[in-house]
């Protein structure tokens, strides 16, 4: 059997990898995830954790103080970079790009009235 636990390396007071993974492959793997976008670790770390949650669920629950604070880093920081991105746009449009989208949001607004009543 397989120990997934990470262990404590005394002398270094550092969490070390599994002894199964050998130095090569720990070296790729951590040169890899330093070679990724931003994006991407984003992406892997939610899917891990998503796969974490799925597989191991309540035992998982400690992490869950890092989940709310994930999430409200993103609050902060995407939101207002939304808002501020969507009044950018509106504000560098042109007459006739205002008045296209006008109608077709006139349109959508209209169909959206009619089926609340239906």
């Amino acid at each position: 059997m397989i120990d997934f636990k990470f262990k404590r390396n005394n002398s270094k007071q550092k969490y070390v990898l599994p002894q199964f993974l050998t130095r090569k492959i720990r070296m790729s793997l951590i040169a890899n995830y330093k070679n990724l976008s931003l994006s991407k670790k984003i992406y892997l770390a939610t899917t891990i954790g998503f796969l974490l949650g799925m597989f191991f669920g309540d035992r998982c629950a400690i992490l869950e103080p890092v989940n709310i604070l994930f999430i409200k880093l993103f609050q902060i920081t995407i939101l207002p970079y939304m808002v501020f991105s969507i009044i950018q746009s509106i504000g560098s449009m042109t007459t006739d790009n205002a008045k296209i989208i006008g109608k077709k949001g006139g349109i959508v607004l209209i169909v959206e009235v009619f089926q609340n009543f239906v």
